[in-house]
């Protein structure tokens, strides 16, 4: 997946928190959070609470 696919499928990411690879953070409704790790590939997915405590590994 590259990262017009992500955007076309997610929107636009609020953050980018990565460290040698690429964590884009995005915000949704609820102020949880999606994490996705991306180099050419997604590695994971993560849904984080407001808090930052992981609720759910979704890849």
């Amino acid at each position: 997946m590259i990262y017009k696919a992500i955007v076309d499928q997610f929107g636009e990411p609020s953050n980018d928190i990565g460290s040698g690879i690429h964590i884009y953070v995005l915000v949704l409704t609820d102020f949880t959070e999606i994490r996705i790790g991306y180099t050419d590939k997604i590695p994971y997915a993560r849904q984080m609470d407001p808090t930052h405590q992981l609720l759910n590994t979704l890849i």
